[in-house]
């Protein structure tokens, strides 16, 4: 669990580093934007949040309970991965 949030203050360091590179602010703000919004995206995906009712009831019918465990466990990862990405944005809209 902290290996993957470390992933994610990773992305955050490395958009900070191209950002000093060329100078400009905004390219750290894209860069952890654009990684949160893929990360949390995908974990909407995964978790199934954007399913409707029927689907979740015929996913879970057909689904053996590792396939399950195994799909929730990579929501919550790449959850992990995108937080501190969608908390440096907020950092970095409203300080620059």
């Amino acid at each position: 669990m902290l290996k993957t949030f470390g992933i994610g203050l990773g992305f955050v360091i490395i958009g900070l580093l191209f950002s000093v590179i060329l100078g400009d602010w905004n390219a750290a703000a894209t860069i952890s934007g654009v990684t949160a919004a893929i990360c949390l995206g995908f974990s909407a995906v995964f978790s199934g949040a954007l399913n409707s009712g029927d689907r979740n009831r015929a996913n879970l019918a057909t689904e053996t309970d590792d396939n399950r465990k195994i799909r929730i466990g990579w929501s919550f990862k790449l959850f992990l991965v995108g937080i501190p990405n969608l908390i440096a944005v907020i950092i970095y809209l409203t300080k620059f």
